[in-house]
């Protein structure tokens, strides 16, 4: 049996994020769990966002850790697939089909992941407000978002290795050209993902805003530049570096300002550093952030 037979008909994306959830919150306490305790979740380390060891908490630990884990993952397949395509010496449909296939393959896995983390980014950034089907929604939105992005990234990834088995050089090279050819968009599939998750933290810190306004608590939002970071215009006008950031009365009003978009999601897009703030009892909060 191939791989690509091991491959199951997706469900639709709102049901696979909302039926995901308790998956989704085991993981997140995982990764709550692997942070407290200082350690990885993956066999790499490399931290992006948050500078220095203080810095580096829940959010900033948990996305830098699955940026890490797709780079991983991705290097694994790359590597699977360029030694295939050098084993397999039948005719070009014959190639086309280990191509196809190991598409398939890196496609579900990405989906997968990318569902998974989405909606624990999410719950993350909530902490303990409990999630409202709205917000479950939203987070199945992005869920489907990301799917899309994917689909991009493997019609990409189906040019790029064409253009590769079509040049004699690349094929008397052998796999080291053709690896090659795939790693040049690894950083898209690791900044892709880690910067869905990121988003979704930042959805999720609207949960806590908008209980906090119903209550009579707080409900202010603040967006806060890392200092350490290369900002974007959009940044420079949504936010500050100042603690706690550029504040707005509401929820409601951040997203006005801005157009709905939150970090992660401006013109930097993946590469974004920005968080949010809420105020909560006059004190400025993230929930699930320590």
């Amino acid at each position: 049996m191939t791989r690509l037979q091991h491959i199951e008909d997706g469900r639709d994306a709102t049901d696979r994020a909302i039926v995901g959830v308790l998956r989704a919150k085991i993981l997140a306490k995982r990764v709550e769990k692997v942070s407290a305790l200082g350690g990885s979740m993956t066999r790499t380390e490399k931290f992006v966002r948050g500078v220095g060891a203080g810095k580096r908490r829940k959010w900033e630990k948990a996305t830098n850790d699955y940026q890490s884990e797709l780079a991983k993952a991705y290097e694994d397949w790359a590597e699977d697939l360029a030694d295939d395509l050098v084993e397999e010496e039948g005719t070009d449909e014959e190639r086309d089909e280990v191509v196809e296939e190991a598409l398939a393959v890196l496609a579900l896995s990405l989906t997968r992941r990318g569902q998974d983390r989405i909606v624990a980014g999410g719950l993350l950034g909530a902490g303990k407000s409990p999630p409202s089907p709205q917000f479950l929604q939203r987070l199945a939105s992005r869920v489907e978002a990301y799917g899309g992005s994917v689909e991009g990234l493997t019609l990409d990834l189906r040019r790029r290795i064409r253009t590769a088995l079509s040049d004699p050089a690349v094929l008397a090279t052998g796999a080291a050209a053709i690896l090659g050819a795939l790693m040049a968009v690894r950083a898209r599939v690791e900044r892709g993902g880690a910067g869905a998750m990121w988003s979704a933290i930042q959805e999720g810190v609207g949960e806590t805003a908008r209980d906090a306004e119903e209550d009579g608590t707080g409900g202010q939002v603040a967006w806060q530049r890392d200092e350490q970071a290369k900002h974007c215009q959009d940044c420079e006008e949504f936010g500050e570096d100042e603690f706690p950031g550029r504040t707005y009365e509401s929820w409601d009003d951040m997203l006005a300002e801005t157009s709905g978009r939150l970090p992660g999601e401006v013109e930097c897009s993946a590469n974004c550093r920005c968080s949010l703030w809420v105020e909560v009892n006059g004190e400025w909060t993230r929930e699930g952030y320590s």
